[in-house]
């Protein structure tokens, strides 16, 4: 009986598959995405094939250059409106203008606001020497905007400041080249490159606190001068490397002056290449941790932390003080004297001196502990 029902069962399988109707084709799928147009509709500007006008920027949206802008005297661009999106599209900002005049974008004061610039270059003649600025082109690269962020854009050959942002602003992966003044400033500075500038390479708006990460900087007074910085490099030619208050995985260069001045110090490196005054160290900190700091000069300090410094090496090639601690405690730290006499000189030099070593000099601590000579 049961092989019976089995069979039935079978036999009627195709009759219920049927049951649902015929199946109409439901025509040519829709269009489903949408255009970059339609998601973010912008204007076009300038002209395929470049143009020599300025172009004025008064009213919010998104916009597109089209061409290169050279102009012989004035600005290129100007945004005198909030919540601007400009992409110059790869194309190339320049002036002739001798002497250098106007400013490859402007956004007017008070400065305009929510502007984000990216993917473009803007450029003049100029060079920077140490003579400062000579040369052709615009006076800025970038300046009057605040609450704003520039990417990816290569400014060079300005008579005064690269890119010039206010209050709760960014410049990410951006470089600054030849400038007469300041490099980039900016709250926010990550994945930037500055070089050849005549003042500060990376600095904070005015009262602001900032933080440059994964930046490098070579100016001729202060390298970086920010409240944190981290996995970062700065050189100066006359005064500091890295100036902030908290420094991290970086490393500071100073001609004369101070390779890195900083509260506190994380596994630094600061160098001080030469010096004509006692005012100047390889890294200079309140506490210094698993940091190095070296000076080629006999009136400097390699390192010097006023509290502490744990884990660290000072070092001075000439006759001089290689570390210092100068109101606490050095803890499992060296210091190296060479290249000079050290008479008169400590390698290391603390209140209290903790598994401390030291080559080529003494160690000066009124309180010694575990095995420090």
């Amino acid at each position: 009986m049961r092989p019976l029902l089995l069979c039935i069962a079978l036999l009627a399988l195709p009759s219920l598959a049927h049951a649902q109707g015929t199946l109409a084709p439901g025509g040519a799928p829709a269009q489903s995405m949408r255009s970059l147009h339609q998601i973010e509709p912008r204007t076009p500007l300038g002209a395929v094939g470049g143009s020599t006008l300025t172009i004025a920027i008064t009213q919010p949206g998104s916009y597109v250059l089209l061409g290169d802008i050279t102009v012989a005297s004035g600005n290129a661009i100007t945004i005198s409106s909030d919540h601007v999106t400009l992409d110059l599209n790869g194309f190339t900002l320049s002036s002739s203008a001798s002497p250098t005049a106007g400013i490859g974008i402007y956004g007017g004061y008070p400065a305009s606001s929510h502007v984000r610039i990216r993917n473009g270059r803007i450029s003049g003649t100029g060079t920077v020497s140490g003579a400062g600025f000579s040369g052709a082109g615009f006076l800025s690269g970038i300046a009057g905007f605040a609450h704003s962020v520039v990417t990816d854009t290569t400014v060079s050959g300005v008579s005064l400041s690269g890119i010039s942002l206010g209050a709760n602003s960014r410049v990410l992966r951006s470089t600054v080249r030849h400038c007469g003044a300041n490099g980039i400033t900016a709250t926010q500075v990550a994945d930037c490159s500055v070089s050849a500038c005549h003042r500060i390479g990376i600095r904070s708006p005015d009262n602001e606190p900032s933080l440059v990460v994964r930046s490098s900087s070579d100016s001729r007074t202060t390298g970086i001068l920010a409240t944190v910085v981290a996995d970062s490099r700065a050189a100066s030619s006359t005064d500091i490397g890295i100036d902030t208050t908290v420094v991290r995985d970086s490393y500071g260069q100073a001609s004369t002056g101070y390779g890195i001045k900083t509260t506190l110090a994380l596994n630094c490196t600061g160098r001080t290449l030469r010096n004509t005054s006692e005012e100047s160290a390889g890294l200079s900190a309140d506490i210094a941790v698993n940091s190095y700091g070296s000076t080629a000069a006999p009136y400097s300090v390699g390192l010097s932390a006023q509290l502490a410094a744990l884990n660290c090496t000072g070092a001075n090639t000439a006759a001089g003080q290689a570390l210092e601690v100068t109101a606490g405690v050095a803890a499992f730290c060296r210091g190296n004297i060479s290249g000079g006499s050290a008479t008169g000189y400590y390698a290391i030099e603390a209140l209290n001196a903790i598994g401390c070593t030291a080559s080529g000099g003494t160690i000066s601590a009124p309180k010694k502990f575990l095995g420090t000579p």
